[in-house]
């Protein structure tokens, strides 16, 4: 009886499919956005992710981003662009609005490579 359940498993164990390794990323890019600004470029990144097909949750589990939602992120960048200035001149940073600009610009950039190019940029 013991040797027909060995000789049962070691079928089954013969039997079943290898399993395919786990494909890990390369590197996860950490992103840390301040706090102040978060309002204004969440919206952006949320749509970059989504846009890559990335499943975004929030602290409770909560999906941040159905993947059935289809947006075009131009619109959605512009208008982080503007926010983000704006909470920069609220706050007091930047000299002028060129250099709030800049700044806007850089996190947004930073954004970009985190999330990888834009389908625009790929058609």
């Amino acid at each position: 009886m013991m040797i027909t359940t060995i000789a049962a498993t070691v079928l089954a164990m013969q039997a079943a499919p290898a399993a395919e390794p786990v494909q890990r990323p390369e590197k996860l890019e950490n992103v840390s956005i301040p706090q102040e600004l978060s309002p204004a470029l969440m919206p952006y990144l949320t749509c970059r992710q989504t846009e890559q097909g990335i499943a975004l949750y929030d602290d409770d589990g909560k999906l941040l981003n159905p993947r059935e939602t289809k947006q075009d992120c131009g619109p959605v960048r512009e208008k982080a662009r503007g926010k983000t200035i704006g909470i920069l001149k609220d706050l007091m940073l930047g000299r002028n609005r060129t250099e709030r600009a800049e700044l806007a610009d850089a996190w947004l950039a930073r954004i970009d490579r985190l999330s990888g190019p834009t389908e625009e940029s790929d058609s």
